[in-house]
């Protein structure tokens, strides 16, 4: 045989080795997303203590903070502050949405009153201090308010 048409040398260990590693790798990332509760285990949402309607206490809760926190705007506030704030208001809505499913816990109302709150936003005028815009928006964040509480009634969360 000539140089050129002589058998190649068997693999090394390294050849093996390549393909070791990108399964390790696999396994580990697996892991790391196992612990940060991603992935596809039963955690119960929110709450992450596997009972779903104390998830839906943990999103609610966060719901009525951020109403509080929109409610006492400070006049140094701006309607962009406000629409930002709704804007994390909408996700957090959504989230507590999808953890009260399956439970007796009814949105209905959540939403409504979200809904209502987003049409009276888009009416703002963009120039006005967050106090102003605050008062102009009241009547349906506190709507919004009593739908959270009435939420936390139905069920049963500690302290609504």
């Amino acid at each position: 045989m000539t140089p050129s048409t002589a058998p190649a040398p068997a693999p090394s260990g390294r050849r093996r080795a390549r393909h070791v590693l990108p399964g390790a790798l696999l396994a580990a990332a697996a892991g790391l997303f196992g612990l940060a509760g991603c992935g596809g285990g039963d955690g119960g949402g929110a709450g992450g203590d596997g009972n779903p309607t104390q998830a839906v206490c943990a999103d609610l809760a966060d719901l009525r903070s951020q109403t509080d926190e929109m409610a006492t705007m400070e006049p140094s506030g701006t309607v962009t502050d406000l629409q930002d704030m709704r804007a994390d208001l909408a996700e957090d809505l959504s989230d507590t949405e999808d953890t009260a499913e399956g439970t007796a816990v009814r949105t209905d109302a959540l939403r409504t009153a979200f809904d209502r709150l987003d049409a009276s936003m888009d009416r703002l005028d963009r120039n006005m201090n967050g106090t102003a815009a605050v008062d102009q928006i009241k009547p349906d964040l506190e709507a919004l308010t009593k739908a959270i509480t009435d939420a936390e009634n139905s069920a049963r969360c500690s302290g609504g």
